[in-house]
């Protein structure tokens, strides 16, 4: 429970759900952290065009956690229940907007080097050096010194003028036929947005993966992994339009509208194509959610 937390702590706020799924906001131990689409807020969720300007507050107070509602027209749920203001856990799931949120509470590393145990080893004994070695060792020396002498040794390739027996001065002359300026490495650039989109596919952003893997194959169209990981974001995203389907159709049966217009959002936001069928059911859906929260249906 983050109730007890240790001064070597660190608190966080990670969106689960919603246009910023995946995004993660470190709170302030000291004070209060703000949530809303207003810029000065701590916790920024400006994508959600649901979430009020300042919407929440988060208080820790008693080395407790706290949510609060800051605003007027809009509500904030602990665990899909209407609250002002509750306490909450790293178990809680609060829901505001399309969004989804759940309190992350980390500690700090206090690993030290130790420095027991530490094998120090006896000072070496000076050993007596033998002249006869000493002898041999320079004959060696003095042989390899002549072996590589330049006068057993071919002329190497120069990148310089050399003198004609006449006296007069050749042209310079590049004599190895593999020196070029090299250009830069047209694999770099594409690459890089494979290690991007690769980062992004392991968080589970499969949507921002799926442009950083287009943009690796504008480059480089023959990129193996490039192409392999655009074809599992993709894969990943449809299992995801028919997961959130199915969750929503559930939420509409059971009568929870505040889920079933969030999770019918998202679909809106994967599907992205008003021409699709899935766009279509998932916006009609959506709607239909809502004109029930508001009692307008």
């Amino acid at each position: 429970m983050i109730g007890k937390q240790k001064d070597s702590s660190y608190l966080y706020l990670r969106v689960t759900a919603g246009p910023h799924k995946g995004e993660t906001f470190r709170l302030s131990l000291t004070g209060r952290s703000r949530i809303g689409r207003d810029s000065s807020c701590e916790v920024l969720l400006a994508k959600d065009n649901r979430i009020s300007r300042l919407h929440a507050q988060v208080i820790l107070s008693d080395k407790k956690v706290y949510i609060k509602n800051m605003s007027d027209k809009n509500k904030v749920y602990i665990n899909k229940n209407e609250m002002e203001q509750s306490q909450v856990t790293k178990s809680d799931v609060i829901q505001m907007g399309a969004s989804e949120l759940q309190i992350i509470y980390k500690e700090k590393s206090t690993k030290k080097k130790s420095s027991k145990n530490k094998n120090y080893s006896s000072p070496r004994k000076k050993s007596k050096i033998n002249p006869v070695t000493i002898t041999i060792g320079l004959l060696i020396l003095l042989l390899g010194f002549k072996l590589i002498s330049p006068s057993n040794t071919k002329p190497k390739n120069r990148n310089i003028a050399s003198v004609t027996p006449k006296g007069e001065v050749a042209p310079v002359v590049l004599l190895n036929s593999n020196f070029k300026k090299s250009n830069k490495n047209k694999n770099l650039p594409a690459q890089a947005q494979y290690i991007k989109g690769f980062r992004d596919f392991k968080k589970g952003q499969y949507e921002s993966g799926l442009l950083h893997f287009q943009q690796c194959l504008a480059l480089q169209p023959q990129h193996e992994l490039c192409q392999r990981y655009l074809r599992l974001s993709r894969k990943k995203i449809q299992e995801l339009i028919q997961y959130h389907m199915v969750l929503g159709r559930k939420y509409k049966d059971q009568k929870q509208y505040q889920a079933c217009s969030s999770t019918f959002r998202n679909v809106t936001f994967l599907v992205k194509d008003p021409s699709k069928k899935l766009f279509k059911e998932a916006t009609q859906n959506y709607k239909y959610c809502e004109n029930q929260l508001e009692g307008n249906f």
